[in-house]
């Protein structure tokens, strides 16, 4: 069987393109996600449901994260294939001339970087907010009808 290298270089690319695409929208999410912390508050109510979401949360955010350094570990696997395709290829029918060898492979990036746990959804409520009402606008007279 004859494989062009480029075939695994492409391949390459595209794995690392995919494990870059799927990092960015995870740490999108991530961002996003820092707005909830302590969303659930602490109540002992909550502390069941709140602990099993936090779980949920990390489980996914792991998973993405393994998946996204399993791709790029495979974008490198891929472009050392083919380029020890090439290697093997050249010196079996070497290239007149010196030094002439068969090109570098190109450069993919490892993902080496470890992502920070997703935030809590428990935590303390925060002080309450008390809003003066006017009494003049209505909404006095509709908050005491309802009590």
């Amino acid at each position: 069987m004859n494989v062009d290298p480029q075939a695994y270089y492409d391949t390459a690319a595209v794995c690392a393109r995919a494990s870059e695409s799927v990092r960015s929208r995870v740490e999108a999410l991530r961002g996003s996600l820092s707005k909830c912390t302590a969303m659930v508050g602490d109540y002992d109510s909550v502390k069941q449901w709140g602990t099993a979401y936090d779980q949920s949360t990390y489980d996914f955010f792991h998973a993405a994260e393994v998946w996204v350094d399993a791709s790029s570990k495979l974008a490198e696997v891929t472009s050392a294939a083919g380029y020890n395709w090439a290697v093997a290829e050249h010196t079996a029918h070497p290239s007149p001339g010196p030094g002439l060898g068969p090109p570098a492979p190109p450069q993919t990036s490892s993902y080496l970087q470890c992502m920070a746990p997703p935030p809590t959804s428990l935590g303390h409520n925060g002080d309450a907010e008390f809003v003066k009402v006017d009494e003049s606008s209505g909404c006095y007279a509709a908050i005491e009808s309802c009590s």
